[in-house]
């Protein structure tokens, strides 16, 4: 996996409660770049890293958006309740 989560150029988002699990290489646990551009500066993280074999945090190029690595997030619920939608 080369990113777990990538925000593309000027998209702003606002990600709380993150957790990354698993195994295997991923190359940028956060990517805020793409070819052509940087994520809004306004974009906000917080993130768990449970995973192994990070290359490395982050990737933001010149983009000032916060991210914190904190530990204890759990993300979201197993059963998708929060979404409204039934499955």
């Amino acid at each position: 996996m080369n990113d777990a989560i990538k925000i593309r150029r000027h998209a702003k988002a606002t990600i709380t409660n993150a957790l990354v699990k698993g195994s295997g290489p991923i190359d940028n646990l956060i990517d805020l770049t793409d070819g052509k551009g940087t994520a809004d500066n306004a974009s906000s993280l917080s993130v768990t890293n449970e995973a192994t074999d990070v290359t490395a945090e982050e990737n933001k190029g010149t983009c000032t958006a916060t991210v914190n690595f904190v530990s204890g997030n759990t993300g979201c619920e197993l059963d998708f309740a929060w979404t409204g939608y039934s499955l």
